[in-house]
């Protein structure tokens, strides 16, 4: 490994601008993005498709329909996707290409911050309810991208260590479209969650957990005491476990959505903040507005509870994009879905103008705009920006004092 003389904000300053106008002039995000549409594009169909003594292509097309209203309305409910198999599918086809292109642009102003998370080893990043994981797609994207032009323009130093993708995902429905999806795409993963369930994640137990089962021996049976008895080896110093479920880049992406439950997580949130490393980032990326401000000042709070420092340059309102080419792009996989649909079962343009649910008790119609081609991608609902909250670790990773944590 080539020895670094400077810091990594220092690298970053001096790099981040020609890294910037690389992107742009190579057209390497946009080639990035084109491919997780075409591959979202088969994968989506793939799902529709019938299997052998499964389902009929109407029945499974219908099911999908069905969910839709529910994933643009009540995407927060963790219970609906183990419900119903296709929820998974049509949380996909309506969110992971602008979630993953959201992700891109917190991504974009973390390097023009000179925070973006930096490693002269292992790159881990903790990705909180991933979904089908568009956010961290897009984080080994970049960082990739990253990586071929310190590549191209020889600077060795620049280019960032392998990542290890860490998440936390509760629906095996979701994790299943997840390993589906990095399988068809010919990606090297995620390919499932490594945490279930965020409420009962405790890291400094799991560190705990990890030194009692290193300590622990082989199980024997002791003639004298006339029982069985644990014997245990010196294993010596355990010191550098404190180094285990340590993260450099924690995502919480439309994850921490309703107040009650962020105040019911205070404890987990403390216990997944005080992870970051020196030089860690924690990002709560989420909706605009008065509604979200009482979860953003919990979350505030948090982390100056665990001594992470908020970076103004990059906590920001970072507004949606419905006409440019990724806007585009995500269109034209909306309609090519639809006319999949629309060209194998009998569904008309007046089914979809009538068609409607329940969601949380109330009629839902489809979004217009993922059935009719002639309907813009904005509608009179889509947000104008998203709101992205940025913590900092300018020291050593936070311990508290009482015993045992």
């Amino acid at each position: 490994m080539q020895h670094r003389s400077i810091s990594w904000k220092q690298l970053l300053n001096l790099h981040k601008q020609e890294f910037l106008v690389w992107l742009d002039e190579s057209g390497q995000r946009i080639k990035m993005f084109n491919k997780l549409a075409d591959d979202l594009d088969r994968c989506i169909i793939f799902c529709l498709t019938p299997r052998p003594y499964g389902e009929d292509l109407s029945t499974l097309c219908k099911r999908f329909v069905d969910c839709i209203p529910s994933v643009f309305n009540n995407c927060d409910d963790p219970e609906m996707y183990d419900k119903e198999l296709m929820a998974a599918p049509a949380y996909a086809h309506v969110h992971l290409l602008e979630r993953y292109r959201r992700c891109w642009d917190i991504l974009i102003c973390l390097i023009s911050a000179a925070v973006l998370p930096m490693s002269d080893k292992e790159i881990e990043v903790l990705d909180v309810g991933t979904g089908p994981a568009p956010a961290q797609y897009a984080v080994f994207d970049f960082y990739q991208a990253l990586r071929e032009f310190a590549n191209e323009k020889g600077y060795k130093l620049l280019a960032p260590q392998p990542l290890n993708l860490v998440s936390v995902e509760s629906s095996r429905n979701m994790a299943g479209f997840m390993h589906l999806f990095s399988e068809m795409s010919n990606r090297t993963g995620p390919f499932r969650p490594t945490f279930i369930d965020f409420s009962k994640l405790n890291f400094a137990q799991l560190r705990e957990n990890k030194r009692w089962e290193i300590r622990q021996g082989e199980d024997y049976y002791d003639y004298q005491t006339k029982s069985w008895e644990t014997w245990y080896e010196d294993v010596g110093n355990l010191g550098w476990t404190e180094g285990l479920y340590r993260y450099n880049l924690v995502i919480f992406s439309n994850f921490l959505t309703k107040k009650d439950e962020v105040e019911k997580w205070r404890e987990v949130l403390l216990s997944t903040f005080s992870t970051v490393r020196h030089g860690g980032i924690v990002l709560v990326a989420g909706g605009s507005g008065e509604k979200y401000q009482p979860i953003y000042n919990i979350v505030s709070g948090v982390a100056k509870e665990t001594a992470l420092q908020s970076v103004p340059s990059a906590s920001k309102e970072i507004c949606c994009e419905y006409s440019d080419a990724y806007a585009r792009r995500i269109k034209e996989h909306y309609n090519t879905i639809w006319r999949w649909i629309k060209g194998n079962i009998d569904i008309d343009d007046d089914f979809l103008r009538s068609y409607t649910v329940k969601v949380r008790g109330r009629d839902q119609k489809i979004a217009k705009k993922l059935w009719n081609p002639k309907t813009k991608l904005k509608g009179s609902s889509s947000p104008k920006e998203f709101t992205v909250l940025t913590f900092r670790r300018n020291g050593q990773p936070w311990k508290k004092i009482k015993k045992g944590d």
